[in-house]
């Protein structure tokens, strides 16, 4: 075959891959720019369910930020200790990971705690009627990420039966 022949293939390959690269690059960088971070999970449900005035705004945002300055040194803990815990999941002594697992629940605890108050201060400064949206918006979050929220292994035949593994 001739040289240059395969040098000019080999050209247009690489040119090919290049310009496939960038296309995707790109198209990521677009996708990512008008995407907000989080998705979803992200917008202030609460904001926008109570219809605040400028100043119950700004008293959100404060309580918000209080929370989240609160919570965050909690979360990063908790963080730290699932990976120590599922670190030893191959260890022959479980024993050692009971004591981890029992600090990971009264973080969560603590943190459950301090989302109570976080909910008792946003209602302090709602009016009697955003009270009720409050309260409202609260049972709804409750019953989308409680206990028994999320997918459920619910088969072919229902939901596993007592004494059936859920998984």
């Amino acid at each position: 075959m001739n040289p240059d022949l395969t040098n000019r293939w080999v050209y247009a390959g690489f040119g090919l891959l290049l310009l496939l690269n960038l296309l995707l690059i790109g198209l990521l960088l677009w996708n990512g720019l008008h995407r907000r971070p989080g998705g979803p999970r992200n917008r202030d449900r609460i904001a926008e369910a109570m219809h605040w005035s400028a100043q119950q705004q700004q008293q959100h945002q404060a309580l918000k930020a209080g929370y989240f300055k609160e919570t965050q040194p909690l979360r990063d803990s908790i963080t730290a200790l699932k990976a120590q815990l599922f670190a030893s999941i191959n260890s022959p002594d479980s024993a050692l990971s009971h004591p981890v697992a029992t600090r990971i629940g009264v973080l969560e605890g603590r943190i459950e705690w301090l989302t109570y108050r976080h909910f008792q201060a946003i209602s302090r400064i709602a009016t009697p009627e955003q009270r009720q949206r409050l309260s409202n918006l609260i049972q709804e979050m409750t019953r989308h990420y409680g206990p028994h929220a999320g997918p459920r292994n619910d088969g072919p035949h229902g939901p596993p039966r007592e004494g059936q593994p859920f998984f």
